[in-house]
């Protein structure tokens, strides 16, 4: 689905992109349907995943469906291959979120990781970059 990524994004504990993506697998899926039915789907799913309904945003991706040109063709082997590297994206970021768990607690027992964290606008994972200089 190129240009969805400008539309809907990943953030550390949302998965908006990823979770769409599984779901609307094919800009087909999207632009076969009238506008305002996927608005209103898209109002539902956002409902769902707890997110704020956004009526333009799904405007912008209704859009982007109708004026594009799909490469893969809407099959259930597009399904298989977009439904597996959504299934390998989430993988990688439980693996990325382990690796930082590891990191902060390494980081914690650095004398460096207190200041740091006691200054305003610093956490635990800025802190943990900014430290993980001392841990290499």
């Amino acid at each position: 689905m190129p240009g969805i990524n400008n539309i809907l994004t990943d953030q550390e504990d949302r998965h908006n992109l990823t979770y769409f993506v599984k779901q609307h697998w094919h800009y087909d899926r999207i632009s076969n349907k009238s506008e305002s039915d996927f608005v209103s789907k898209y109002n539902e799913w956002a409902r769902k995943m707890k997110c704020r309904y956004n009526a333009e945003k799904a405007i912008r991706i209704y859009n982007q469906a109708r004026n594009s040109i799909p490469i893969l063709s809407c099959n259930s082997s597009t399904k298989l291959i977009v439904q597996e590297a959504v299934r390998m994206v989430r993988e990688a970021e439980k693996s990325r979120d382990k690796i930082l768990e590891h990191l902060q607690k390494l980081a914690c027992a650095l004398p460096e990781y207190d200041i740091m964290i006691s200054m305003c606008g610093i956490g635990p994972i800025l802190a943990t970059r900014k430290s993980r200089k001392s841990l290499v």
